[in-house]
């Protein structure tokens, strides 16, 4: 841990150690804590929709998200909760049409 006084410094600064880990360490490593998670954090106001891990099923599924906070089990598109938590890949696990497909 170090003390960070806001100025310059590049992408390698987070302010919680999960975070940093989230981040940093191999996929496998922080996959079990991180997938095994309920996707909800705080109740607030508005709804998106998120996707998450569901550990029993093995898969990305979508949700409408009224929740805010840092939840590490909540992704924007499903691209990203099954590249973080599954070995199956993103391109043919999430559907075009909602899933974000990457190259």
């Amino acid at each position: 841990m170090f003390f960070y006084s806001g100025c310059g410094g590049n992408d390698n600064r987070f302010s919680k150690e999960g975070w940093c880990q989230w981040y940093c360490l191999p996929r496998n490593k922080m996959r079990k804590s991180v997938c095994s998670r309920r996707p909800y954090g705080e109740k607030c106001y508005g709804r998106t929709e998120r996707w998450y891990f569901d550990k029993y099923a093995n898969t990305c599924r979508q949700f409408k998200n009224g929740y805010c906070g840092l939840v590490p089990n909540r992704f924007e598109t499903c691209w990203q909760c099954i590249n973080r938590c599954s070995d199956a890949d993103p391109n043919s696990a999430c559907p075009e049409s909602i899933g974000v497909k990457k190259v």
